[in-house]
């Protein structure tokens, strides 16, 4: 595995009440994603929302970048030295 950063692009869309029509998706790149980018995944994400909750206006946005280090991925099994 490359020792290198990540990065989390998280979306969160609600209709702005009682989070009863929430919608959250999470994106990983490997580079930091520019603005263009992160703009075209709010709009997806905005679209999504309108699909599955058609009676409700997606009111609240919530966008988040996360740089995760190579320190703060979790391994997906650590191998047994015995076997």
């Amino acid at each position: 595995m490359h020792e290198s950063d990540n990065y989390e692009v998280f979306l969160r869309i609600s209709d702005g009440g009682e989070d009863q029509h929430l919608y959250m998706v999470e994106h990983w790149f490997p580079d930091r994603p520019g603005v263009d980018t992160v703009k075209a995944l709010l709009d997806e994400a905005v679209r999504d929302h309108a699909v599955l909750y058609p009676a409700s206006d997606a009111d609240d946005f919530s966008v988040e970048i996360r740089r995760l280090r190579p320190r703060d991925h979790v391994p997906a099994a650590v191998p047994n030295p015995a076997a």
